[in-house]
């Protein structure tokens, strides 16, 4: 008796792995790669969101500065069709030697170079725009950055995964990342003109 219970022991031992319990081996490594793979892309996608906003605050500060050192006024725009956000200067000099008032829609009709742009990251998504203390429709969104350092003001609302932020610019053409939507515009004390006067020294 213990002969032939060893043997059948023996035997078990020798006749290797079935093809059920491979095939379950195999559904459990599978099951875990593609758990794996999914946080992996989540984690990977969240990376290139932080990416995209702390690059859409650089490129705010890139706006400014080029304006004061180009001394031409630089255009921070949105394209919804590239989905991009894109920095243009005119081609000629904005600049006036008695410096007079500007208006904004001669700004608007001068032509323009690229300067810089920066992609969207999947999974954010934009929903207000606003000029100065005005909401505007996303492919109107253009923010002008003067020489002299000051921008029109305003800012952007976005959903970054399902977080609401908002980057606020102020009249000084200084980005500031807000957690929630853009403030009340109402609330505002520096109220954006039709005009852009030009400080004199």
């Amino acid at each position: 008796m213990p002969q032939t219970l060893s043997r059948a022991v023996s035997n078990r031992r020798n006749r290797g792995i079935t093809l059920i319990e491979m095939s379950v081996v195999v559904m459990v490594i599978l099951i875990m790669a593609a758990l794996i793979e999914r946080n992996f892309s989540h984690v990977k996608e969240g990376l290139a969101q932080r990416a995209f906003t702390s690059s859409l605050r650089s490129e705010v500060i890139r706006a400014r500065l080029t304006a004061i050192q180009d001394g031409k006024t630089v255009t921070m725009q949105y394209d919804p069709a590239g989905s991009t956000f894109t920095l243009s200067e005119p081609t000629t000099d904005t600049t006036s030697s008695n410096q007079a008032p500007i208006k904004i829609t001669d700004l608007q009709s001068q032509p323009t170079e690229s300067v810089h742009s920066i992609p969207i990251a999947p999974g954010i998504t934009f929903s207000t725009f606003r000029i100065g203390t005005n909401d505007t429709g996303n492919g109107d969104w253009k923010l002008h950055f003067y020489p002299e350092g000051r921008s029109d003001g305003g800012g952007v609302q976005m959903m970054v995964g399902k977080v609401t932020e908002s980057l606020l610019i102020d009249p000084h053409g200084l980005p500031t990342y807000v957690s929630g939507p853009l403030p009340d515009a109402s609330n505002d004390v520096w109220q954006s003109g039709t005009y852009e006067q030009r400080a004199t020294s």
